[in-house]
């Protein structure tokens, strides 16, 4: 799930029906350098057979939510790990975008 309250962006891996989530990565902050434009595309990309997602903009993926092996990782690092968090890190992994293709 993508949340934009305004200020920040976040990609939240959850289950199907939105009441769980699983871990939580911020994209970016509406002043910050990797905030997308108005007229920037943005892209969900999802790899069925990887159990894979990840999210594209400003010409690279900002971030990667592994489902099947329950790690995610952002360009931004953050959030350190939290409760109930799968990841113990966020930080960025460019392996993880194997298997994704914009």
């Amino acid at each position: 799930m993508l949340d934009d309250d305004g200020a920040t962006g976040y990609l939240y891996a959850t289950n199907e029906t939105f009441d769980e989530i699983f871990d939580s990565l911020h994209l970016y902050n509406v002043r910050g350098r990797a905030y997308p434009k108005r007229t920037d595309q943005m892209f969900i990309v999802w790899n069925v057979e990887l159990k894979k997602a990840g999210v594209y903009y400003n010409d690279q993926f900002q971030a990667v939510i592994d489902f099947r092996n329950r790690v995610s990782c952002c360009r931004t690092g953050f959030p350190k790990k939290g409760p109930g968090l799968w990841s113990a890190k966020h930080a960025w992994n460019e392996t993880m975008t194997d298997g994704l293709e914009p």
